[in-house]
């Protein structure tokens, strides 16, 4: 009698692909010499008491595996499952099982034939990724704590003080004008340094943060500009320098010109509020 065609496996799960066959009272009948090679066990010891397809399965997936199968058989529908099987060296080893119920030429159910595939190495990777998606959520959480922790305590700090913004990209000034604006600070954006001169003699900001290494040290010459204003119209605004990682000594080079300190780019929320607020209170304190 010619047995049911079961589904292709994918390509990633290893072979050999381990037969078995059952008869309608979930008795074994019959197991490949693959299954008997992975288990270790003889074909008479594998089927004694008629339980042999299930002799090796990890005593916390045999519930399982058993209400799945009942549930099948009684229902006479495909199954699968995945479970863990002891390899004959004492190693359990995950397996996923696919069946199919096997009928007679005039219909009686005849019982299953399945076949198991191991597939423990993607088993493995499937719950490394789901820990590293967890260890993330977490970190995301924990991120988002200390940002709406950080925005509570910048709202008072940051209510009403003016920000200028100089930078070439304007996704980046918006990004920045927005996470400002939420901790209550007033914010103005420019492309290039002459706009941003600009803007310092007539938005009279408290802080300005510069771009410096993106235009052929355009940020450099702003800082000079503004630092050779009088007080009264600029010349002791406080200022941060944002860098990007690629231009590491970047940093150093910029407070030695005149700003008072430095961001990486992308700058991080939590880096951005804390900068700003520290550069907005009085030199001193």
């Amino acid at each position: 009698m010619r047995e049911p065609q079961l589904a292709t496996a994918r390509t990633d799960e290893p072979l050999p692909v381990m037969l078995w066959r059952a008869r309608p009272d979930l008795s074994c009948e019959y197991l490949s010499p693959q299954w008997l090679e992975f288990t270790g066990y003889t074909q008479a010891q594998a089927q004694a008491l008629g339980e042999g397809w299930s002799r090796g399965m990890h005593p916390e997936d045999l519930a399982r595996w058993l209400d799945t199968c009942l549930r099948a058989f009684d229902a006479r529908e495909p199954f699968e499952i995945e479970y863990r099987l002891r390899r004959r060296d004492g190693e359990y080893r995950w397996m996923l099982d696919r069946a199919q119920p096997r009928f007679s030429a005039d219909g009686a159910f005849l019982g299953f034939v399945g076949a198991c595939i191991d597939i423990h190495e993607r088993r493995l990777a499937e719950q490394e990724t789901a820990r590293a998606l967890e260890r993330e959520r977490r970190l995301r959480l924990a991120q988002e704590r200390i940002l709406s922790g950080l925005l509570d305590l910048s709202r008072p700090l940051l209510n009403g003080v003016r920000v200028l913004i100089m930078d070439p990209d304007p996704a980046e000034r918006e990004t920045m004008s927005r996470m400002l604006a939420v901790a209550g600070a007033h914010t103005r954006a420019a492309a290039n340094a002459d706009e941003a001169l600009q803007a310092v003699v007539a938005f009279h900001p408290d802080v300005l943060l510069s771009e410096v290494g993106a235009r052929s040290g355009e940020g450099y010459g702003l800082i000079r500009s503004v630092r050779a204003l009088p007080a009264e119209r600029g010349g002791g605004l406080r200022a941060a320098a944002l860098t990007v990682p690629a231009q590491a000594a970047e940093g150093m080079r910029a407070v030695a010109a005149g700003y008072d300190a430095q961001l990486a780019k992308p700058v991080e929320p939590v880096a951005l509020l804390a900068t700003v607020a520290r550069l907005a209170q009085p030199a001193g304190v």
